[in-house]
């Protein structure tokens, strides 16, 4: 079954500014949000040398982020994921090129994280699969502010079969 969430006018104004402004001044290797900085899956990167990954991509390092679908933001050396362990869902940021955890912010209760970080700048939005919406500092996870779509904003689940 197939699960939509209807976002009240202010929350679609605020994710759009969030999500379209992913584009605008990014470092040469960020991904600042779902599908890169033009939102076409498109990286702009010409130095490399593709007989790099002659025999496999080589691995820089590895971590645990626990369960979940989440893919990775990229800005400033720092990448953002999220992931559930214990069943709660964080947002976590990683030293991009140690692998080391920098911050980790738990959103609430969840049993898989299911959405990508938007990294704007400073700050980094995260939406749980229950409707808990932060956003964060992005040096250090710090609260800006946090919301719920259903409880806060009164937004509502339907089902689309």
């Amino acid at each position: 079954m197939n699960i939509k969430v209807v976002f009240p006018a202010l929350m679609i104004l605020m994710l759009t500014q969030a999500l379209t402004s992913c584009g605008t001044k990014e470092a040469e290797y960020d991904w600042p949000c779902w599908r890169g900085p033009n939102g076409d899956g498109i990286s702009l990167d010409t130095d490399w040398d593709p007989e790099a990954l002659s025999g496999g991509a080589k691995i820089l390092w590895k971590t645990n982020i626990g369960i979940g679908y989440s893919n990775v933001a990229i800005e400033d050396g720092l990448l953002y994921t999220m992931g559930s362990e214990s069943r709660t869902t964080s947002v976590i940021c990683l030293n991009a090129q140690t692998g080391k955890e920098v911050w980790r912010y738990a959103i609430g209760p969840g049993l898989e994280s299911q959405s990508i970080p938007a990294v704007d700048g400073a700050r980094v939005y995260g939406l749980d699969n229950r409707g808990a919406l932060v956003c964060l500092q992005a040096k250090n996870g710090k609260v800006i502010w946090k919301t719920h779509l259903k409880d806060d904003l009164n937004a509502r689940k339907t089902s689309t079969g």
